[in-house]
């Protein structure tokens, strides 16, 4: 018989032990998760791909093409008595656009790099909102199992099976616990609901087909505060497209400077003309290129100057703005570690043990099924309290990395 019992204890050890495994293969981490949602979104995809377009423009020339005309007249056989066309005049022309020569592969090069930034921009927006979902998700699917939990507590005195009822139950008695049990099931079908939600979006994000299981880990307590260490904000993407923008803007304002004298042209020719009764071959050479008198105050570079100072302010903003987010998030959440200290500590084991003595009082009639339910109900509302302090401060972490460039 013994034997017998330690068989079935062993069969049921590796049997709990074989569905933790299993849990934890199925289980998709936020880390795993976030890795192919960075490989596969097709946000990302296309953002790469349009950077990938704008080098290609960094190697690109920016001398234009050469120009050639030939001319043909009728004026030396009108000249000689003759009829028939002669050539007179070949061109060779070529424009030299100084203001894009010297800053055009600068400015798309920068423009390369405010690509990539924008691609960086976007992923940490992604990481952002993934994050909350899956989170999210946590905490309903956490909701959830405490619901099972509140149900196993309200079977234990409605159950005629498998349970040891020591009190007489009136129909009044039942009445109200079959109410709670209800109240309760109505929940869970919301939850379940949320859930369903939260997946589907979570698939849409991931890729992954509708046939796919999905499900997530445990949401775990919170790490300490000292684990959230601000970084410097200069490695933020949006304080990197400021400073990329103030330096683009300089670039553009000295090839405005440099564009009020146009391009320059040099063109060689070689004409014939009539001398002395007969056509002779004549060469020379010109250069073209623009006065700037009446623009050297050009509007175009009052405008980038102004742009300039409004980027310098919105770049100073932005960086007090960070680093105020920053400070706030790390106050509030170690305020809801000390919150959750005092749930964990001590609210949720005086709930258990008031729930536990009230079940025994309950089971002699020492007190009402009033007591009972709101001992349950005591208990059952302190670990909500405390999930919620969970997923607030999983939140504040989330908004933490977006604020610090992606770092804890």
């Amino acid at each position: 018989m013994k034997f017998k019992l330690m068989l079935s204890l062993t069969v049921a050890f590796v049997a709990i032990n074989a569905v933790a495994e299993t849990k934890k293969i199925v289980g998709w981490s936020l880390e795993k998760s976030l890795d192919r949602l960075m490989n596969s979104s097709e946000f990302v995809k296309a953002t790469e791909e349009a950077s990938k377009a704008s080098k290609s423009l960094t190697g690109a020339s920016r001398l234009p093409n050469p120009e050639l005309e030939i001319g043909y007249t009728d004026e030396f056989s009108v000249q000689t008595g003759t009829e028939g066309f002669d050539r007179n005049a070949i061109i060779l022309s070529q424009r030299f656009p100084i203001a894009d020569l010297f800053y055009g592969k600068k400015i798309s090069k920068n423009k390369y790099q405010e690509s990539l930034l924008n691609a960086e921009d976007l992923k940490l927006n992604l990481k952002f909102q993934f994050s909350n979902l899956y989170y999210e998700l946590q905490y309903k699917q956490a909701l959830l199992d405490l619901s099972s939990k509140e149900l196993s507590l309200i079977k234990r005195g409605v159950s005629k099976k498998g349970q040891k009822i020591v009190r007489f139950q009136n129909s009044l008695d039942k009445g109200k616990l079959n109410l709670i049990e209800s109240r309760v099931n109505i929940e869970r079908m919301k939850i379940e609901e949320e859930i369903h939600e939260l997946t589907a979006q979570i698939k849409t994000y991931l890729g992954l087909d509708e046939t796919i299981s999905f499900s997530v880990t445990q949401i775990a307590e919170l790490p300490s505060a000292n684990k959230l260490n601000p970084s410097s904000l200069e490695n933020h993407p949006k304080v990197k497209q400021i400073d990329l923008k103030k330096k683009m803007l300089k670039m553009q304002i000295s090839q405005q400077k440099l564009n009020r004298f146009g391009d320059i042209e040099i063109s060689a020719f070689n004409q014939k003309e009539f001398v002395f009764n007969k056509p002779l071959d004549t060469r020379g050479a010109l250069i073209k290129f623009t006065i700037p008198l009446w623009d050297w105050k050009n509007a175009n570079i009052d405008s980038l100057k102004y742009n300039e100072i409004e980027t310098n302010l919105k770049g100073v903003y932005l960086k007090k703005n960070l680093k105020s987010k920053q400070r706030i998030i790390l106050e509030h959440y170690s305020h809801l570690l000390n919150i959750q200290n005092i749930i964990s500590s001590s609210k949720v084991p005086k709930a258990r043990r008031l729930m536990n003595k009230t079940i025994q009082s309950y089971s002699v009639g020492q007190v009402s099924i009033l007591s009972l339910i709101d001992s349950y109900k005591e208990y059952i509302d302190s670990k909500k309290e405390n999930l919620e302090v969970i997923f607030s401060g999983w939140k504040e972490i989330a908004e933490f990395e977006y604020y610090n460039g992606g770092k804890k």
